[in-house]
C-alpha cells in the first residue's frame, strides 16, 4: 500500500512581462550568491579608494554572473511551468526499523524539456503528527531571505520532454510515530548556483512507524459466556455461527452438526466440496485491551515491547476476523480488527501512543478498566496498580 500526491508546477508568468514579477518576488540568492555579491562590493570600494582601473576587469568578471544568473533562473522557471511532481511513500505503514522510501517522479508536460532541478531533502522537512487538511496547492513562500544551496538538496539533471525523472530517498524509521514528510519545494538554480527560485510545492505525505510485533504470541479467542461478556481462552480465534439471523460473512467447509439448509449447492456444483453459509452474530464480541500509558512508571524498552505485544495480538490472529477495542488509561481509544483496514487503524493508534501524565491517568485505573478487558503493563508499572484489580486481567510484558 502506498500513498501518492501529484502537484503541478506553477503556471508561466504573463507573456507581457518578460521577467515575470511573481517569479522575481520569489527569487532568492544562495549563500554563494551573497558571497559573490559581497566580493563585488568589496572590489568596487577598493577601486574607488585606490583608483586602480585594473580592478575594473576583475569586477566585470565577478559581477557578470550576478547579472546573468537571475535571468537564467527565471528562464528555467518558465521551462518548468505545467510539469507534475508525483510523491509516494512506499510502504507508508512500517514497523520500527523497516525500510520505507519516498519515491519522487517528475513528469514534464508540453514539448519543452525540464531544466536541471533540485528537491528539498525529506529529512529536513519531517515532523511528528498528521498533515494539515488538504487545500489548494500554491507555491510556498521561501523560508527566510536565502535559497538553499544545491549541496543541501537532491539534484537531478535536465529531463527530456518524452522522459521522466525518478528518485528514491530512504526515510528514517528508527523512531515510532506518525510523521508528516513535507511540504517539499522544487527549486531551479542558475549554473553558478548563485540564485534559486521555487517552481512547485508538493503536498506533504504521511509515514506511520508502528511498533514491531512481538512474535510467538497466541491471540485470545472471543467466546461469549452466559452473561454475554467477553471471555478469553486458548481455542481458535474468532467466532462463527450458522444462525441465519446474523450477518453473512462468507462460506466455510461443512462441519458435522451444521444445518443442512445452509449448504451452498452452487458452490458444491462448482468445486465438489461441501460448503455452508457462515454468519457472524449481530452482537459481535470484541476483545477489549487497555494499555497502561502512565508516564514515569515504565522503562522505555519495556514500554515499546508492551506496545509490540498489543500489536502482536491484533496482527497474528488467524481464521475469521477478530474485533479489537484498544484503549489507554489516558482515555485514547480505537476500534480495529484483524482485517487489513482494522490493522491500519490499530497500528496507527499504537504508533502515536506515548507515556502520558494527566489527571485521568493519575486516578485509580480500576474504575476505568472494563471487567472483561486485558490490561497490558510492564514490570516496573505493575506494582503501582491498585490491588483491587483482578490479577487474571493484568498482563505484564517482561
Amino acid at each position: 500500500m502506498a500513498r501518492e500526491t501529484i502537484t503541478r508546477a506553477d503556471s508561466a508568468p504573463p507573456r507581457h512581462d518578460p521577467y515575470g514579477r511573481s517569479g522575481i518576488t520569489r527569487l532568492r540568492p544562495t549563500w554563494r550568491g551573497v558571497s559573490v555579491a559581497a566580493l563585488a562590493l568589496t572590489l568596487v570600494a577598493v577601486e574607488v579608494i585606490t583608483g586602480d582601473s585594473a580592478l575594473l576587469l576583475v569586477l566585470v568578471v565577478v559581477a557578470l554572473p550576478l547579472v546573468v544568473a537571475p535571468v537564467v533562473v527565471l528562464w528555467r522557471a518558465r521551462q518548468a511551468a505545467g510539469s507534475e511532481i508525483h510523491l509516494m511513500v512506499d510502504p507508508p505503514l512500517v514497523p520500527v526499523g523497516a525500510p520505507s522510501d519516498l519515491l519522487v517522479h517528475l513528469v514534464p508536460l508540453g514539448n519543452a524539456s525540464f531544466p536541471p532541478w533540485s528537491l528539498e531533502r525529506p529529512s529536513a522537512h519531517r515532523r511528528a503528527g498528521p498533515p494539515d487538511p488538504p487545500g489548494p496547492v500554491e507555491p510556498a513562500p521561501s523560508r527566510g531571505m536565502l535559497a538553499p544551496d544545491t549541496g543541501r538538496l537532491i539534484r537531478s539533471d535536465r529531463v527530456g520532454s518524452d522522459a521522466r525523472a525518478s528518485s528514491t530517498v530512504p526515510l528514517p524509521t528508527r523512531r515510532r510515530g506518525v510523521f508528516t514528510v513535507g511540504p517539499l519545494r522544487l527549486w531551479v538554480h542558475d549554473p553558478f548556483a548563485l540564485f534559486g527560485l521555487t517552481v512547485a510545492t508538493a503536498r506533504p505525505v504521511l509515514l506511520v512507524v508502528h511498533p514491531r510485533a512481538v512474535v510467538g504470541l497466541t491471540p485470545p479467542s472471543v467466546r461469549p459466556d452466559t452473561s454475554g461478556s467477553t471471555q478469553f481462552s486458548d481455542g481458535p480465534a474468532g467466532v462463527h455461527t450458522d444462525d441465519p439471523g446474523g450477518e453473512w460473512s462468507g462460506l466455510r467447509p461443512y462441519e458435522p452438526g451444521d444445518r443442512l439448509h445452509l449448504l451452498s449447492w452452487q458452490a458444491e456444483a462448482r468445486s465438489g466440496a461441501l460448503l455452508v453459509h457462515d454468519f457472524r452474530p449481530d452482537s459481535e464480541e470484541v476483545v477489549a485491551i487497555v494499555f497502561d500509558d502512565r508516564a514515569g512508571v515504565h522503562r522505555s524498552d519495556a514500554f515499546e515491547k508492551a506496545l509490540g505485544f498489543v500489536y502482536g495480538l491484533a496482527s497474528s490472529a488467524e481464521g475469521p476476523a477478530t474485533e479489537y477495542d484498544v484503549s489507554t488509561l489516558s482515555g485514547r481509544r480505537v476500534h480495529g480488527s484483524t482485517t487489513p483496514e482494522g490493522l491500519v487503524a490499530v497500528s496507527t493508534f499504537l504508533a502515536e501512543v506515548q507515556p502520558t501524565r494527566s489527571s485521568r491517568v493519575a486516578a485509580s485505573p480500576a474504575s476505568a478498566l472494563p471487567s472483561d478487558a486485558l490490561l497490558i503493563t510492564t514490570p516496573t508499572a505493575a506494582g503501582s496498580l491498585p490491588p483491587s484489580l483482578d490479577p487474571s486481567s493484568v498482563v505484564v510484558v517482561e
